[in-house]
């Protein structure tokens, strides 16, 4: 099971009802976090994957 769930803006735009189903379905009774973020930073190549390689310790980074 996963501990953090990363929910892209591409190719569907996640929401906020999408990211507590997903949470409630993966977690299994354990705490799961889920952050949706900018799509282009991780499906997108070039320039921008760069970028999301510098993000990432922050986009995985959740009080335990």
């Amino acid at each position: 099971m996963p501990d953090v769930i990363l929910l892209p803006s591409e190719p569907y735009e996640y929401s906020e009802v999408d990211q507590r189903r997903l949470v409630d379905l993966l977690g299994g009774g354990r705490k799961v976090h889920a952050r949706c973020l900018d799509g282009t930073l991780l499906t997108w190549c070039g320039t921008r994957l760069g970028r999301s390689l510098e993000m990432l310790p922050e986009l995985l980074a959740f009080p335990r």
